[in-house]
């Protein structure tokens, strides 16, 4: 699971969190104290994940709705579809992207907008999401162009 901690508009840090279970984000969060959390809504049955994993992440989504309900952390939902239309937006497209070349677009648009200094193996896609959801928010919220 991907991450990004943002000061308004600066990108803070980021990471990878490998979770087995769904309370483990509760430690996450506990040790992150978050204002919000943006997540991206588990993708529908249609998706073509194995069932174990769309099983856990829909789990995850749950845990973490109640978490930030029990704990009054705003919380932001996107849909599966948000980084798609933002990566086609910023490379000027309509045609449709595969997915794996949607990763890698949007972990090379993120590490050039933030300037991020690690060779490109190095920055999951799983955090290039997470970064991507937040500047999708600030965006929408605070009206950021990058």
């Amino acid at each position: 699971m991907g991450w990004a901690i943002f000061d308004g508009p600066h990108l803070m840090k980021w990471g990878v969190k490998r979770l087995k279970k769904p309370n483990e984000i509760k430690e996450l969060i506990d040790q992150k104290e978050p204002d919000i959390i943006i997540i991206e809504k588990p993708a529908s049955g249609s998706f073509k994940l194995q069932s174990p994993i769309l099983t856990f992440l829909h789990g995850l989504y749950g845990f973490v709705e109640g978490y930030c309900a029990c704990k009054d952390i705003e919380l932001v939902i996107f849909d599966v579809k948000e980084i798609t239309k933002w990566i086609k937006e910023r490379i000027g497209t309509k045609d449709k992207i595969k997915r794996n070349k949607k990763k890698r677009l949007t972990r090379d648009e993120i590490m050039t907008i933030f300037n991020i200094q690690t060779k490109k193996k190095e920055m999951p896609f799983d955090a290039a999401d997470a970064i991507c959801l937040g500047l999708i928010h600030l965006q929408k919220t605070w009206e950021v162009t990058l």
